[in-house]
């Protein structure tokens, strides 16, 4: 019988660390952007001051589109960008703002339009001659007038459009207004403790099945194999911030596992 479960056992962590193989395959990969790569738009370019990561990247529409894009501030789902000067990206949602760095040829215009998924009209912006927001397509388009290289910040402190009726605003909780955009009601309702709670959430929730079954079977080995499952299908389904506090239950269940084999082979 012993041999039995110490095959048992073993069979457990080779599935657990194959299908870990297969979901770390298939979870998001987040591709760098290096510093001095230039996108170029039609008449124009875009490029970072430092280097930025982005899931997905294309031409889109005259510019270019980065999805779950961030760089020195918080991520953003969906950022659009198009020029007709040579912008350089300095700041991406840094403390909320956006700064460009607008280079044009001498007594020339340059047009620079750009959209931030979740963000509508910013609060404040420096260093352009105009600028005018469409709330119909949420773009924003800045005209600089070159005598020298601009710099153009734009702030987004504050109030948050999150796309409902005219005037509506949701602030501070930038999450909620992102799932609900997106039509994610399991992630709105997640939400909902993550804002709080942060990424314990998720280890909670994995407790919440560990204990009443070690209650229950005053077993180690059932709450090893809730620790694998629950930390594997965490890595495979959520975010990359929930995926520390599922390694950790991960790296709890093989411990608990090798335990119970090597004390079970001393008795």
């Amino acid at each position: 019988m012993q041999a039995v479960k110490k095959k048992f056992v073993l069979y457990a962590l080779l599935t657990y660390f194959l299908a870990s193989a297969v979901f770390q395959s298939r979870a998001t990969t987040y591709v760098p952007i290096g510093l001095g790569v230039v996108f170029h738009t039609v008449s124009g370019s875009v490029q970072f001051s430092s280097t930025a990561y982005a899931t997905y990247g294309g031409y889109d529409s005259g510019g270019w589109r980065f999805y779950n894009v961030s760089m020195d501030g918080e991520e953003n789902s969906s950022f659009w960008i198009n020029s007709t000067g040579a912008v350089t990206v300095m700041h991406l949602l840094y403390g909320k703002t956006v700064t460009l760095s607008i280079v044009g040829a001498a007594g020339t215009d340059t047009t620079t339009q750009l959209s931030l998924y979740g963000y509508g009209e910013p609060q404040s912006i420096t260093g352009q001659t105009s600028y005018s927001y469409s709330s119909t397509t949420k773009i924003l388009s800045i005209v600089c007038h070159h005598s020298s290289t601009a710099t153009v910040t734009i702030s987004y402190v504050g109030e948050v459009d999150v796309g409902g009726p005219y005037g509506y605003t949701w602030n501070p909780f930038d999450l909620f207004s992102q799932y609900l955009r997106m039509g994610n009601l399991v992630g709105f309702i997640t939400a909902t403790y993550t804002v709080i709670m942060g990424e314990a959430w998720y280890g909670f929730v994995i407790l919440i099945f560990a204990i009443p079954i070690y209650f229950r079977t005053e077993s180690l080995f059932y709450v090893c194999m809730v620790f694998l499952l629950g930390g594997g299908f965490f890595v495979y389904l959520l975010p990359p911030a929930a995926w520390h506090i599922a390694v950790v239950f991960m790296v709890l269940g093989v411990a608990g596992l090798l335990y119970k084999v090597f004390t079970r082979e001393r008795d």
